[in-house]
C-alpha cells in the first residue's frame, strides 16, 4: 500500500479529506447511528480486558457515541477522559464526585490531577478518518499527536463509524497508527490489540 509523505502536500490532501469526512459522518441518518454505537461499545466492552486502566473520550458533536462503553468502564474498571490544556492533552481519571467544566470545544471535561501516560493500558481515540493500514487523521489541532507519544505502553483502539474508513490517508512522521480500528462492520488488527 502506497503511503503519501509529509509535505505541504500532505497538509493539503489532510485538508480534503477532513472535509470528506465531515460530510459522510454528517449524512449518517441518526437511527443507523446509535445501532452503529450500540455496535462498537459492545466491540470494545468484549475487548477491553477486565481491570485495564482505560482513557477513553467525551464524543461530541455527530462523532460515534461511545457513552454506554464508557459508563461501563466508570462503574467497573475505572475511567481516565481527556482535557485540553493549552495546546496539550492531559489525561484525568474520573469517579462519581469528579467535577467536569465546558471546554472551548463544547465537550465536558474532567477537573482535577493528571494521570501518569505510562500508567494507561489502552486509549480509545475518536478521529475524522482512519485508515486500512490504521494511520488516524483527526481535526487537525494535533492534541493526540503530542499526547500519544507520551503512553507508548498503552494500545491505541481508534473508533469510528464504517463510511468513515478510507483506503489510504496522508501521514506525517510523527502520527501514530492504531493497533486497533473498531466500526459496526469490523474490527481491525495491526499489532498489539487487546
Amino acid at each position: 500500500m502506497s503511503r503519501m509523505n509529509h509535505s505541504g502536500d500532505a497538509e493539503v490532501a489532510k485538508r480534503h479529506v477532513r472535509a470528506a469526512a465531515r460530510a459522510r459522518r454528517r449524512a449518517i441518518g441518526v437511527s443507523a447511528s446509535d445501532a452503529a454505537a450500540a455496535g462498537v461499545a459492545a466491540e470494545l466492552l468484549r475487548r477491553v480486558p477486565p481491570m485495564a486502566r482505560i482513557a477513553s473520550f467525551v464524543p461530541m458533536g455527530d462523532e460515534i457515541d461511545i457513552s454506554t462503553a464508557n459508563k461501563h468502564w466508570l462503574a467497573t474498571d475505572g475511567l481516565i477522559l481527556p482535557r485540553v490544556e493549552g495546546r496539550n492533552l492531559v489525561m484525568v481519571e474520573v469517579g462519581p464526585g469528579t467535577s467536569f467544566q465546558r471546554s472551548g470545544f463544547g465537550v465536558l471535561e474532567p477537573l482535577g490531577p493528571s494521570v501518569d501516560p505510562d500508567s494507561i493500558d489502552v486509549v480509545v481515540v475518536p478521529g475524522l478518518a482512519f485508515d486500512l493500514a490504521g494511520s488516524r487523521l483527526g481535526y487537525g489541532g494535533g492534541f493526540y499527536d503530542r499526547w500519544l507519544p507520551t503512553a507508548m505502553r498503552a494500545c491505541t483502539i481508534g473508533v469510528a463509524f464504517d463510511d468513515q474508513l478510507v483506503h489510504d490517508l496522508p501521514i506525517d512522521p510523527w502520527d501514530r497508527p492504531m493497533d486497533v480500528v473498531i466500526t459496526e462492520r469490523r474490527t481491525m488488527c495491526w499489532s498489539r490489540g487487546p
